[in-house]
C-alpha cells in the first residue's frame, strides 16, 4: 500500500507540480482529442478511401506510444528530468505528426 502512494505521490509531482510536464500533457490531451474527433466524424466512415487503401488506423499506434512514454517519462523524473521533458515532447511531435496527416487526408477526401 506505502509502494502505490509513492508511485502516485511519483506521478503527482512529474506530471501535475512540474509546470513544463503538465503544459505538454495539456497540449497531447488537447491535440489528441483533435484526432480521435476528426477520426470518428470524418476518418472513420466508409467514404474515407484514404485510410482504407493504405490500411492504417493511426489512432491505436499512437496510443500505445503515448502510454509507453507517459510510463517512462513518469519513472525517468527523479533521475532526469531532461528525460522525461524529452519522452513527452516525442509524445507531442508524434502527435502532431499523426494530426497533421489527418488533417491532409481530411483535405483530400
Amino acid at each position: 500500500m506505502k509502494s502505490v502512494l509513492l508511485y502516485f505521490d511519483l506521478v503527482k509531482r512529474s506530471l501535475f507540480l512540474d509546470r513544463i510536464n503538465f503544459n505538454i500533457l495539456i497540449i497531447i490531451l488537447t491535440v489528441g482529442g483533435f484526432n480521435l474527433l476528426i477520426w470518428k466524424l470524418r476518418l472513420g466512415q466508409e467514404g474515407a478511401v484514404a485510410f482504407q487503401q493504405l490500411r492504417i488506423a493511426p489512432l491505436p499506434y499512437l496510443g500505445i506510444v503515448a502510454l509507453i512514454n507517459l510510463l517512462l517519462a513518469v519513472a525517468s523524473y527523479d533521475r532526469e528530468k531532461e528525460i522525461s521533458y524529452l519522452l513527452l515532447s516525442t509524445t507531442l511531435f508524434v502527435t502532431l505528426l499523426i494530426f497533421g496527416l489527418e488533417t491532409f487526408y481530411l483535405v483530400n477526401s
